[in-house]
C-alpha cells in the first residue's frame, strides 16, 4: 500500500556528476550471473542510514494506522531521476539513501551497463518479530514459496516487472538467519523457464527450488540482485529470550520493535532499456542475461585471458547464455 509523506527536493549532485565507470569486481559479476545476486558492504554512508531510519520511526504510527499490511509500504512509484530537481518528492529522506551514495551509484551504472534512469517503485520493508512464535511457523517451508516481482502475484498479467536490478539497502545490522531475513533461491533466475510463472503462482504450482539463501547484511550494506530471481522475506523469530537480542547494540527508535528487520528496496531502471517495449518481457524471458551481455563479454575474455582450463566450463556456460538469446 502506497503511503504519503511530507515533500522536499533531492539533492542530485552526485547523480548529476556521475562520470562513466565500467569497474566491477569479477566476483560481484560471477554472483550476478551465476546466483542472480551479489552483496556490497558498506555502500551507504552512515549519515544517511540514521536519517531513513529517523523519518521512518517519524511516520511508523501513522503508517501503521492507515495501512493494510504492518510491515510493507510503497513510498514511491515511476520516479524520473532525471526530473527530481524540477518539484519536491515525499519521503525525500528514503531516496536520499540511493542518491547520496556515490559508490553505490557507480556500480548500478556497471552492472546495468547504463546509468541509471528511474524507479519502477520503492518500498520500507520491514519485518518485525513474531510475538511468541510456534515452533511450526519458525520459518516458511523450503521449495516454493516464493514469488518474482510483478503484477501477476496478485492479479493483471505484468511480468516480468518493468526494472533491471532489486537494491535493498540494510538500515541494521541483519546478521541473525532468525531476522526475518531477505531470501532468495541462488540461480534460479536463469536455471528457470518463467514463462509460465504467473499462471503457476495463480494456481499454486510453482516448481520447488529446494533450499533458499538467507542473506545477512550489516547496516549499509546492499544487496542487489536480477529481476528474476525468486525470493521472499522470511519470518522474524527474534522473540524475548532470543539470544541476538541481547547482542543488537545499534541505537533503538522509540516507535519500531526491537529486533525489527529494517530495509529499504529499490526498483531500478536503466536509461538504456526501453521498458515500454512489448517485445523486452518476451526477451527477457528466454534470455535473461539479454540485459546484461555486457557482464557476460566481460567474464569471457578475463577468462580467456587466463587461459585456464578450469574456466572452461563457465566460458561455455556464459557463451550459451549470449546464445541464448
Amino acid at each position: 500500500m502506497h503511503v504519503d509523506g511530507p515533500k522536499h527536493f533531492c539533492d542530485l549532485t552526485h547523480f548529476k556528476n556521475m562520470t562513466t565507470n565500467n569497474e566491477l569486481c569479477e566476483g560481484d559479476m560471477e554472483n550476478f550471473v551465476n546466483s542472480g545476486f551479489f552483496c556490497k558492504d558498506n555502500i551507504v554512508p552512515p549519515e544517511f542510514i540514521r536519517k531513513a531510519r529517523a523519518y521512518i520511526n517519524g511516520e511508523y504510527t501513522r503508517w501503521l494506522k492507515i495501512s493494510r499490511r504492518q510491515d510493507d509500504w510503497r513510498i514511491h512509484l515511476l520516479v524520473d531521476l532525471e526530473c527530481l530537481d524540477c518539484e519536491p518528492v515525499e519521503h525525500a529522506p528514503l531516496l536520499d539513501l540511493l542518491l547520496q551514495s556515490p559508490n553505490l551509484l557507480t556500480v548500478l551504472e556497471a552492472l546495468m551497463g547504463s546509468k541509471p534512469s528511474g524507479i519502477f517503485y520503492n518500498q520500507v520493508a520491514y519485518r518485525t518479530p513474531l510475538v511468541n512464535p510456534k515452533p511450526s511457523i519458525m520459518d516458511y517451508s523450503v521449495g516454493a514459496e516464493y514469488h518474482i516481482d510483478g503484477q501477476a502475484n496478485c492479479f493483471g498479467t505484468r511480468f516480468p516487472d518493468p526494472w533491471s536490478v532489486l537494491v535493498g539497502i540494510a538500515l541494521v545490522d541483519i546478521e541473525s538467519l532468525d531476522m526475518g531475513n531477505f531470501t532468495v533461491f541462488p540461480g534460479s533466475h536463469c536455471s528457470m523457464n518463467w514463462a509460465n510463472y504467473p499462471a503457476e503462482k495463480r494456481n499454486k504450482t510453482l516448481p520447488s527450488l529446494g533450499d533458499p539463501f538467507k542473506v545477512c547484511l550489516k547496516a549499509g550494506s546492499a544487496v542487489l540482485a536480477h529481476v528474476l530471481l525468486p525470493h521472499r522475506g522470511g519470518k522474524n523469530i527474534l522473540a524475548e529470550g532470543h539470544p541476538h537480542l541481547q547482542n543488537i547494540d545499534y541505537n533503538e527508535l522509540p516507535n519500531i520493535p526491537k529486533g525489527t528487520r529494517e530495509m529499504v528496496f529499490f526498483r531500478i531502471q536503466a536509461s538504456h532499456i526501453d521498458y515500454r517495449n512489448p517485445h523486452r518481457s518476451m526477451k527477457l524471458l528466454k534470455s535473461p542475461m539479454s540485459e546484461h551481455h555486457h557482464l557476460l563479454n566481460r567474464l569471457i575474455g578475463a577468462a580467456n585471458l587466463r587461459g585456464s582450463s578450469e574456466d572452461s566450463d563457465d566460458v561455455q556456460h556464459w557463451s550459451a547464455l549470449i546464445v541464448a538469446e
